[in-house]
């Protein structure tokens, strides 16, 4: 349930001897494509009144049902005053372009039930080694350069991997209070799409250089 179902391997190496047995340069590849991570869809707030906040299931309301609900109105998001009329058509938008909660209007989320996109990652090593004759012996100096995520470094928009979420949930709309069974909502209009780059290391290249002295 939480982890990734489904993930492609590819992986090569290829050592190229030159130089009358001087020197020898190893190129290794290794890349993944996996799907995405789960994740719930629930609301950021108490609406059961069991004590709880941010793990009750989101309901998927109709068009006209989002209408029906009562906003917070109006309320400062990000500095800009957003009325309920304002937030209502912001969170039909969100709903619409969200395939999995655009596909189950008037109904319950289910747990775990959100999947973030396949991400890829590409990662290369370059190894070469000098050999020399030290007395009857053959030794080696080994320079390394490892490039995690060599995608991201040929192209930003490559290797970037995007969450709703970095906690493991994800909150489209606050419940700012219940009362006599009926909820107060709240929702950040600037919130268009479900998933983003992620700007942690997963999403960005990395380079390692490495020197080692084989006796």
């Amino acid at each position: 349930m939480y982890g990734n179902t489904h993930r492609f391997i590819l992986a090569g190496i290829k050592k190229f001897d030159y130089g009358k047995g001087k020197y020898a340069t190893t190129i290794s590849i290794f890349g993944n494509w996996t799907n995405g991570n789960r994740f719930a869809y629930v609301y950021g707030g108490d609406i059961n009144n069991d004590g709880t906040a941010s793990n009750d299931l989101l309901y998927v309301p109709e068009n006209s049902e989002v209408d029906a609900m009562l906003f917070t109105s109006p309320t400062d998001v990000n500095g800009v005053v957003q009325n309920a009329a304002a937030q209502k058509a912001a969170y039909k938008s969100f709903i619409a372009q969200d395939e999995y909660l655009s596909n189950h209007r008037g109904m319950h989320t289910e747990k775990y039930a959100g999947v973030s996109p396949w991400f890829s990652q590409v990662d290369m090593r370059l190894l070469q080694d000098f050999y020399f004759k030290s007395g009857k012996k053959t030794k080696t100096i080994q320079v390394s350069l490892d490039i995690v995520d060599a995608g991201n470094l040929i192209s930003s928009k490559w290797g970037v991997r995007k969450y709703a979420t970095n906690t493991g949930y994800f909150q489209p709309i606050s419940v700012t209070g219940v009362s006599n069974g009926v909820p107060t909502y709240q929702f950040d209009p600037s919130l268009q799409k479900t998933f983003i780059a992620s700007p942690d290391l997963a999403s960005r290249w990395q380079t390692q250089l490495g020197l080692r002295f084989i006796l």
